[in-house]
């Protein structure tokens, strides 16, 4: 039972980082295949790095997030400490793998749009954007549990 605070935040660290390290993975294949499809209009590679460097971010947030969770086990850490850096994790977690993927398709059908159109790009960074609040506001809804100790 003395273990289990520090099991619960090694978890907290295992499910943010896997599962934001899926999305974001998941998100940029999708990504990078559907470029290389659409890779003989010079505008739509241009496009596809900064939606690269856009699904990142969930990774790095997460990255960030787990960082945060590894600094605070020490010899205080409680079970209530525990509990909310698991819940936390669970949050972001859920959230990064979702906007990863949800990117990743935005980038597939975008880029076939943007081939078709280039008038499109706006709409494509702006449901891309949309995505990125979803997942800051998750950041920072996880950092707002994780300080609440």
């Amino acid at each position: 039972m003395e273990g289990l605070p520090y099991l619960l935040g090694s978890l907290s660290v295992m499910l943010v980082l896997g599962l934001c390290a899926c999305g974001s993975c998941n998100g940029m294949m999708k990504c990078g295949t559907s470029s290389t499809i659409h890779s003989q209009i010079s505008t739509v590679l241009t496009y596809s790095y900064v939606s690269m460097i856009i699904i990142s971010t969930s990774f790095f947030y997460g990255f960030i997030l787990s960082i945060i969770i590894i600094n605070k086990l020490g010899p205080n850490y409680t079970l209530h400490t525990g509990i909310l850096h698991l819940t936390s994790g669970i949050i972001f977690g859920v959230i990064g793998v979702n906007s990863g993927v949800s990117m990743g398709n935005i980038s597939s059908h975008g880029f076939k749009r943007i081939a078709q159109n280039e008038k499109f790009y706006t709409s494509f960074m702006i449901s891309l954007a949309s995505v990125e609040v979803t997942l800051v506001i998750g950041f920072l809804c996880s950092l707002l549990i994780i300080y609440k100790v």
